[in-house]
């Protein structure tokens, strides 16, 4: 494969998943396409760019710092159709399993397994915090965002992530949503997500800026951490 194939291919990818062009973009790779797939080759669209990068990558032929710029750009993937166990995620050695060991202040750890692709909200789901309190996670004194994967925070295998556990204050408003929602489970009825934050009775734009739910946010499920709540 030509090191001019291999840019053509890897600036389609990585600009498609940077939002710098649409997967139309795949179109202008047919002839790189082509070279690669010889007679395998189907179309040119962006999951056969995908693959013909892959191809690239498990011949060497891309090097670190091009794979950190892809590997930066994982929580892009599942917007753009690319699952963790397709090809361009196994290359770049992401579609793995992690265990993690969750350190709380008093020293003591647990250990958990996520995807590598998994977001942070995923693992946090699954420590015992008690109510009323919210956990912060924290990698290398930086603290994680729910909607970060661990593959974009720079979590390795074996890492170990301090957990800190936090007060929530809860308004009367808040309360009383949360009397409501013990309420409705006490009768048996069953709860598939929970949506927090404030969503505006009169529509998004009517809501104060300081507490409007950000427009990539709306109409998504968001975590307690999300809404602020």
């Amino acid at each position: 494969m030509q090191q001019a194939t291999v840019r053509k291919v890897f600036k389609c990818v990585a600009g498609v998943l940077n939002n710098a062009f649409g997967a139309d973009e795949a179109k202008k790779c047919e002839a790189e396409l082509k070279e690669v797939f010889g007679a395998e080759f189907e179309d040119s669209s962006f999951p056969s760019v995908c693959r013909a990068l892959s191809k690239a990558i498990d011949a060497g032929l891309v090097p670190e710092q091009g794979l950190q710029t892809l590997r930066n750009l994982a929580s892009e993937f599942e917007k753009h159709g690319l699952e963790p166990g397709s090809a361009l995620p196994r290359s770049l050695g992401l579609s793995s399993t992690l265990t993690l060991n969750v350190v709380n202040m008093a020293g003591e750890k647990a250990s958990y397994e996520v995807q590598a692709l998994g977001r942070v909200v995923g693992l946090k789901s699954q420590l015992a915090i008690p109510f009323g309190k919210k956990a912060n996670l924290t990698f290398k004194d930086t603290l994680l965002q729910d909607s970060q994967t661990f593959a974009d925070a720079g979590v390795v295998d074996g890492s170990d992530l301090l957990c800190v556990q936090e007060e929530m204050s809860w308004e009367e408003g808040q309360q009383s949503a949360m009397k409501d929602l013990l309420d409705f489970l006490d009768e048996g009825e069953e709860v598939e997500a929970v949506v927090f934050g404030d969503w505006g009775w009169g529509g998004y734009e009517e809501v104060d800026e300081a507490v409007r739910i950000p427009e990539d946010r709306r109409e998504k499920v968001l975590s307690p951490y999300e809404a602020g709540s």
